[in-house]
């Protein structure tokens, strides 16, 4: 009971068949789970998670690993190269475990 044309706004409009859908335009990529499998193998320690918690591990681990030894980050985020806006901010013992790192870090 709408008017010639028109439709119910309630129900989704009805998908074109000429558009194809997300899926469809997708790259195949491969699944992230074999990604860190293989990427789990070319390191001694890998660290799983690329911010702020990630970074300083793999930085302390750094330390007081063997020389040679490989530490490998993994980050879900592809664009973790780039600027992402945020700001960052420490408290006191933050800045404390940043120091006990490395006191370059905490200058």
């Amino acid at each position: 009971s709408f008017p010639a044309g028109a439709r119910d706004a309630t129900r989704p409009a009805p998908r074109s068949a000429a558009a194809p859908t997300a899926a469809a335009t997708r790259p195949t990529q491969v699944p992230r789970r074999a990604v860190m499998v293989a990427a789990a193998h070319d390191h001694d320690v890998l660290i799983v998670g690329g911010g702020p918690g990630g970074l300083a591990t793999a930085h302390a681990l750094s330390k007081v690993l063997p020389s040679g030894s490989s530490i490998g980050v993994l980050e879900r985020n592809p664009n973790i190269h780039r600027p992402q806006g945020a700001g960052i901010s420490l408290d006191a013992n933050g800045l404390k475990a940043l120091r006990a790192i490395d006191a370059a870090l905490y200058e």
